[in-house]
């Protein structure tokens, strides 16, 4: 036998390629799914399918900062990784028994930056969105499958080291095809998951019933020029807020033109992902409370006797019963699914703006810290608080 087919690598057993390509196809699949929950979660739409509580909650992950990387969401970065090494693992089944060992090395690196890509995702839903995407546990698990395969496939033909070097050598052995290649596949690819996120964001924008999380700029300012409009980013439990409130409602009362927006910012991590450490224990359940006085017609009472009982002690029941709500009503519609989820919206629309601490106003395209300056609200008799 000669010397050249001794030291010649064995061909990738056609089980193990077949399995390592139906994985990265399963995983492609997953992230084209999770891409269309994180647009119609985006857009106000209903509830998905794997939004089953506080625990598990899709939505909630796909509302969180973490969910994005360089403005893209994560599930179209991974259907990219998923696609190039479904490619890659279907020109390895194309060129079984040959000797050399490519992609071998490729697959390996892919599949590696995947699986290490998991472990901050999963610390982040385990203990700071105290909340886990069951699809996206999914994806993890197929990432460290094909981490491991790619290991085995390395392994028998040198080590992941001769493996990885061999593949970098064949690049730079042929600059120009490589970088040919690159850019026709990447181009491919890319321009087809751009196609798929800008139908999905159509069909989101076409969901019947879907309720907008409201944009830092108000949409309906412009139709109306003469109002102004302010959103209102607070916390029930902080009493910088309370304070600000109580003066910015007094300033409006002489300010017809003037539409003050409230959304609930609370600085709680049992419900907002922004918020690092426990701080304000109640303030999720406070702005659920809120949200539910608004169902009955009672935002603004509640509202007010929320931030009035700060330091009293006063149950959320026996302030609803003082501003006259329904109270068995109040109970079933506080962990409600889709009260959770508007509360989602509204965290959602406070960290895309920019907040980051309250109260925060968002007048247009500006956000102001603490407190308004004189010069936004104008003069008296131009507006007044709704």
């Amino acid at each position: 036998m000669s010397s050249s087919k001794r030291n010649a690598a064995p061909p990738w057993p056609d089980a193990r390629a077949i399995v390592f390509a139906a994985l990265a196809l399963a995983g492609l699949a997953l992230s084209l799914v999770l891409a269309r929950i994180h647009a119609l979660a985006s857009a106000g739409a209903g509830p998905s399918f794997c939004s089953l509580g506080e625990t598990v909650n899709c939505d909630r992950v796909a509302l969180s900062p973490y969910s994005v990387f360089l403005g893209i969401p994560l599930a179209l970065w991974g259907a990219f990784g998923y696609a190039s090494m479904l490619i890659m693992a279907l020109l390895r089944l194309r060129n079984r028994g040959a000797a050399s060992s490519w992609p071998t090395g490729l697959l390996l690196l892919l599949s590696g930056a995947a699986a290490l890509a998991t472990v901050p995702l999963a610390l982040a839903s385990a203990f700071v969105l105290r909340s886990l995407c069951i699809l996206c546990a999914a994806t993890w698990v197929i990432d460290w499958a094909l981490f491991g395969l790619g290991w085995r496939q390395a392994r028998e033909v040198g080590g992941p080291a001769q493996a990885i070097a061999h593949d970098l050598r064949a690049i730079t052995s042929r600059p120009v095809r490589a970088v040919v290649t690159a850019a026709v596949t990447g181009s491919a690819l890319i321009g087809g998951l751009a196609a798929y996120s800008t139908a999905l964001m159509k069909s989101a924008s076409n969901v019947p019933g879907a309720t907008r999380a409201p944009p830092p700029a108000p949409q309906d300012a412009a139709a109306r020029p003469a109002q102004l409009t302010i959103f209102e980013f607070s916390d029930y439990e902080c009493p910088h807020c309370a304070r600000a409130h109580r003066d910015l409602r007094a300033a409006l009362a002489n300010r017809p033109g003037i539409h003050l927006e409230h959304r609930n910012f609370p600085l709680d991590p049992s419900c907002n992902p922004a918020v690092p450490r426990p701080f304000h224990r109640t303030a999720c359940a406070l702005a659920r409370a809120a949200i539910c006085a608004g169902d009955q017609g009672r935002f603004w009472e509640m509202n007010d006797a929320l931030y009035a009982n700060q330091g009293t002690g006063r149950s959320i029941e026996d302030l609803a019963a003082t501003v006259g709500l329904d109270l068995a009503a109040l109970r079933r519609c506080q962990d409600a699914p889709e009260t959770v989820r508007r509360l989602d919206q509204e965290i959602a629309s406070g960290m895309r703006a920019g907040v980051t601490a309250t109260p925060t106003y968002a007048v247009g395209r500006a956000l102001y810290q603490g407190t308004l300056p004189a010069d936004v609200l104008g003069n008296p008799g131009e507006g007044s608080a709704r």
